[in-house]
């Protein structure tokens, strides 16, 4: 079960295309060798048929109607394909497969590390209704401007915010939509205004925490 999660923007996503791009590279490699292998076994056959039509190795002079190789060939030719579109519907099904189990993975996440954001507003998928276990988010850098609706309230307990130049919210706003905060942690944010933070930029609550 995946319960931390850590999504950074900018050199690491580079990284990801890289491989992604050597991945695809060996993928047509492989495909290139198959067809290659195919082509040499079509003309491992025709090179065993004489002139004549009779077949090397055989001691007949019965010759071998082309419409047979012809028939021969397409039908191995069909095989072939039919394997190769199996193949692709396999791994499109557990692509698939992966997809639904990343979604259900993120609906039991407990800790979610967002770094350089580039988009203005929250990924749609980020909101607590679909992150009711969340219990730790840490933002940092990026482009955000808002934390989502006040009014939909978080689980989060621990909350650190960092380099975050156009969140403007104030610690009343904050409170209203982390009624559960225990531990917030403000570093380099100019427009998240009046919270009770030390010279560390660092909130601890007086109240025990309730289970």
């Amino acid at each position: 079960m995946l319960r931390k999660l850590k999504i950074a923007w900018g050199a690491v996503a580079e990284e990801d295309e890289d491989e992604e791009m050597g991945q695809t590279s060996k993928t047509q490699e492989s495909q290139a060798q198959k067809s290659s292998t195919r082509i040499r076994k079509t003309i491992g056959k025709l090179k065993n048929i004489r002139p004549w039509g009779g077949v090397h190795g055989e001691g007949s002079s019965k010759s071998v109607p082309e419409s047979k190789v012809a028939d021969s060939t397409a039908k191995s030719g069909e095989v072939d394909d039919n394997r190769d579109a199996k193949k692709q519907a396999s791994v499109a099904t557990a692509s698939k497969d992966a997809d639904n189990k990343n979604e259900n993975h993120q609906m039991k996440l407990e800790k979610l590390d967002l770094q350089c954001y580039p988009e203005r507003e929250l990924p749609t998928w980020l909101v607590p209704k679909n992150l009711k276990s969340l219990e730790r988010l840490y933002i940092k850098g990026g482009e955000l401007s808002n934390l989502g609706e006040i009014h939909k309230q978080w689980n989060v307990k621990i909350l650190r915010l960092k380099y975050l130049l156009d969140i403007k919210i104030n610690w009343k706003e904050l409170q209203l939509q982390f009624p559960e905060l225990q531990y917030l942690e403000k570093v380099n944010c100019p427009q998240i205004a009046f919270c009770p933070c030390d010279a560390s930029g660092v909130w601890v609550s007086k109240q025990p925490p309730t289970n």
